[in-house]
């Protein structure tokens, strides 16, 4: 027992310094810890990749901290996209690409702005990217269950992103 509180222990912390980019996880933290609890084989999968959207996502609202955290996201989109089951997972996953694509080209656009417009359009772009982490950091995270329950069933474990 005092191994699992140590692991939690660990993850909680972690989660608190990721910031206000993993609402979600804040939110649906008891539920994660004792999923990833009952299913350690998709855990490093997990948080794998949610220490490598913690930098990305605390570097700020400049143009390369914000184009390395859409890298980072597109790495998951296509995780998504590999792992669609439906049809409607796939579109989901080509939509969350389309916004991301979008993403990029406002970031990309921002060098033509002066000064207080650039930084307002920055802080929009972030606060836009923070939203969009989180709805595909949820799927991820379904999907990555999903997938390792599937993979249970059919005597293999989940598919790395």
């Amino acid at each position: 027992m005092g191994a699992i509180m140590s692991k939690r222990n660990a993850l909680v912390a972690f989660i608190k310094v990721a910031g206000p980019a993993f609402g979600l996880i804040r939110t649906q933290l008891p539920r994660l810890l004792t999923y990833l609890e009952e299913h350690p084989e998709v855990k490093d999968q997990i948080l794998g990749m949610v220490s490598r959207l913690a930098p990305a996502g605390s570097l700020g609202a400049s143009p390369a901290a914000l184009m390395r955290q859409v890298e980072v996201l597109r790495e998951q989109v296509s995780y998504l996209n590999a792992s669609a089951d439906s049809p409607w997972e796939a579109d989901i996953a080509a939509d969350l690409g389309r916004r991301l694509d979008n993403v990029e080209h406002s970031i990309r656009t921002v060098d033509v702005l002066t000064g207080r417009q650039r930084r307002r359009r920055l802080r929009s772009i972030r606060d836009y990217l923070t939203g969009l982490t989180d709805q595909i950091l949820a799927r991820f995270i379904n999907e990555s269950v999903e997938d390792s329950e599937l993979g249970d069933e059919r005597g293999r474990g989940a598919i790395e992103p």
